[in-house]
């Protein structure tokens, strides 16, 4: 669980510095649920800061693991329209900024067959070459950062326990 000092210190950075909201913008926020607390006060500061809306889209790693295991390849690989029309509607008039809030989940398809993997990585850069598009033209204004999460942390401090891994990891990124 992040500090309430760091998710209020990092949402602040991220918006007027990160992606420097303007008054009459809309942000497109991708996140993890693991990172609510900070979508949320990303979401707040976005606001306080003139954004016009802010469109928050969850991106659960553990039902895409889910999905993984049981969906075949073919329907992994499919990517619905809405879902690369959702961005393009927020982002292709100019007025749209994108950030994304995501945490690594190093081990998580570990157990998943290569080839579902790979349709899953492909599908979900579909969907990122929306938001690419726009960043090539040089049209739009966008940050990104790695939010510490448990899985992460535990993976590059084995040695301590889970709380202890999570608050050294999140120091490292602060």
């Amino acid at each position: 669980m992040m500090k309430r000092e760091y998710i209020e210190k990092t949402a602040q950075v991220l918006v007027k510095v990160g992606i420097n909201i303007q008054p009459g913008q809309t942000l497109v926020l991708q996140s993890d649920p693991g990172n609510i607390e900070l979508a949320r006060e990303v979401t707040k500061v976005a606001f306080e800061n003139g954004a016009k809306d802010v469109v928050v889209i969850l991106n659960d790693p553990e039902i895409d693991h889910i999905r993984a295991k049981y969906a075949d390849t073919e329907t992994l690989r499919n990517v619905p329209d809405y879902k690369k029309e959702q961005i393009d509607y927020y982002l292709r008039d100019g007025n749209g900024v994108q950030m994304g809030l995501m945490g690594s989940h190093p081990d998580l398809m570990s157990d998943v067959e290569q080839e579902k993997s790979v349709a899953i990585a492909l599908a979900s850069n579909d969907v990122r070459n929306v938001i690419r598009k726009y960043i090539y033209e040089g049209t739009l204004q966008w940050t990104g950062t790695a939010v510490a999460n448990k899985d992460w942390a535990k993976k590059v401090y084995p040695e301590l326990d889970e709380d202890a891994a999570l608050e050294r990891l999140e120091d490292d990124i602060a």
